[in-house]
């Protein structure tokens, strides 16, 4: 299956996501191909649903920000990947 967009924009968010789920993987009891396999669905999953998510604000806040766009791919590339939820300062913990 090709990666697609959806797929990969995301990806070091879904990987950062899946550091946090992945212990309770490792407890268990499952071999290291099935723990493998969970961990690549899985990841694909968190990428998936973070593009749909940002799908969504950007369809949401299109009459605001478009003024401004020239193309709807201006967007998509101004949103950078998260790899690391601690560099996420606006969120509280």
């Amino acid at each position: 299956m090709k990666d697609s967009e959806r797929d990969t924009h995301f990806q070091g968010f879904s990987k950062a996501v899946w550091n946090e789920i992945e212990p309770m993987v490792n407890d268990s009891g499952l071999g290291e191909s099935a723990k493998q396999l969970i961990a690549e669905r899985i990841q694909r999953i968190l990428a998936q649903r973070a593009y749909d998510l940002a799908c969504h604000v950007i369809d949401h806040l299109s009459p605001y920000v478009y003024d401004t766009a020239t193309k709807e791919q201006d967007y998509w590339d101004a949103i950078p990947d998260i790899t690391d939820f601690s560099q996420i300062t606006h969120f509280p913990d």
